[in-house]
Parts: structure tokens; sequence; C-alpha cells
């Protein structure tokens, strides 16, 4: 009888063990679904960003917004300040198409003010640099030399018209 009552036992354990790894297994199931389903999107949504790049199609405070973003992050990264980061200068160059002008200050080494340039230009493809002014000036306070660097970006956009 003691034997029947302990194989009971153990059997009763190793089924409720048995419950809860499938029930284990289905959950990971369900997340390697949604994983999958997340890394879906962040394609699709990579995929489009590529699209309305491709063709220039841009909200003006979007590019704005993530012009400043972009250079916060490398300014961070490359030991840069920025000092000023003014308003767009928009000229209209037909009724379909605008040309913005931003114009940014930042203040720091020459390679790194070089490589945020290239950066921008080149590797982000943000838009044309249409000017870059160099300027050594001092702080007679501290008695140290530094360099401030005015940079005009331009970048030409497509108006899209809701009809």
């Amino acid at each position: 009888m003691l034997f029947i009552l302990a194989c009971k036992f153990s059997f009763l354990k190793t089924i409720e063990i048995k419950k809860q790894y499938h029930l284990l297994l289905e959950q990971t199931g369900q997340k390697i679904s949604s994983d999958n389903d997340l890394h879906y999107l962040r394609k699709q949504h990579k995929y489009y960003d590529s699209i309305l790049v491709k063709n220039q199609i841009f909200s003006k405070t979007t590019f704005h917004n993530k012009l400043l973003i972009t250079l916060n992050e490398i300014c961070k990264i490359k030991a840069l300040k920025l000092l000023k980061f003014e308003k767009p200068l928009v000229l209209e160059i037909n009724e379909n198409a605008i040309q913005e002008t931003y114009q940014f200050s930042v203040q720091g080494g020459y390679i790194d003010i070089v490589s945020l340039i290239f950066k921008l230009e080149q590797e982000l493809k943000m838009g044309k640099i249409a000017s870059v002014s160099f300027e050594k000036k001092k702080n007679f306070k501290q008695a140290k030399e530094f360099l401030e660097c005015k940079i005009y970006l331009q970048k030409t956009a497509t108006i899209l018209y809701s009809q």
C-alpha cells in the first residue's frame, strides 16, 4: 500500500511539472512570434523611410528636429559644442519645391568639425554644405584659444499638397 501511495504522488508531481513545461514552451513560442512581428515592422519602417529619403519628401519640422537631434548626438561623440542652431531660411524654387538653408555654429577641434561636416553631407546625406566659415577666437578670461565654425546646410524638398 505504501509503495502504491509513493508511486502515485511521484507520478502526480511529474505530471504537474510536465504541464508547467508545456505552458512555458507555449509562452516562449508566443514571445518568438511577437519578436518576429516586431522585427518585420521595424524592417517595414526602415523601407518606408528610405523611400521618403530617396524622393526627398520630408515634413519641415521633422527634418528640422532630425537635424538638431543628429547634431547633438554627433557633438557628444566628437566632443564638440553646439553654439547656435537658427531658424531655417526658406526659399521657394518653384510651385512644388523649396530650398531650406539651416545655419548652425559649433565649437571644437578642426578635425572633429571637419568629420561632423563629412558625416552630415556624405554619410547621412542630410543636404549640401553651402558654406563653412572657421574663426579662431580667444577667451581672455581663461587665456585659451578655440575654433568656432559657422555651417550652412542646404536641402531641397518637395512640397506635397493634400487634395
